[in-house]
C-alpha cells in the first residue's frame, strides 16, 4: 500500500490550524486524520507542512516526487532495450563469453 496522497488545499488548512491553534503537532495530526505508523510521524509532518507553507506560502507544499521514475515516466529506447535483452539472454552470454552482471534494461 503506497502512501496517501493529501490535497493542496488540506495541507494549507492543517499549516493554518496548527500554529493558530495552540496544539502541538501530534494533536493536530489526529484532529485532521493523517495517516501514519506513530504519532511522531503524524507530528513530524504537520510541522514539515507548516514550515514549508511559512517559508514559501502554497506552492511549497505542492509534491515534490523523489525516487525511481515510475516505469511510464521511463523514455524507452528501443535499441538499448532489445540490446539488453539479447545480452541477458542465457545463449548470448555463452555464445559471446559474457559472465558479467545482467545489463540493466
Amino acid at each position: 500500500m503506497g502512501k496517501k496522497k493529501y490535497s493542496l488545499e488540506f495541507k494549507r488548512e492543517v499549516a493554518l490550524h496548527y500554529p493558530n491553534s495552540g496544539e502541538g503537532a501530534r494533536r493536530t495530526g489526529k484532529r485532521f486524520g493523517i495517516d501514519a505508523k506513530s504519532g511522531m510521524a503524524a507530528a513530524c509532518t504537520v510541522s514539515r507542512w507548516e514550515r514549508l507553507y511559512r517559508q514559501g506560502g502554497i506552492i511549497a507544499l505542492q509534491s515534490n516526487r523523489k525516487g525511481r521514475p515510475r516505469l511510464s515516466e521511463k523514455k524507452a529506447n528501443p535499441v538499448n532495450t532489445m540490446t539488453a535483452l539479447f545480452l541477458n539472454s542465457k545463449p548470448s552470454r555463452k555464445r559471446l563469453s559474457i559472465f558479467a552482471r545482467r545489463m540493466p534494461i
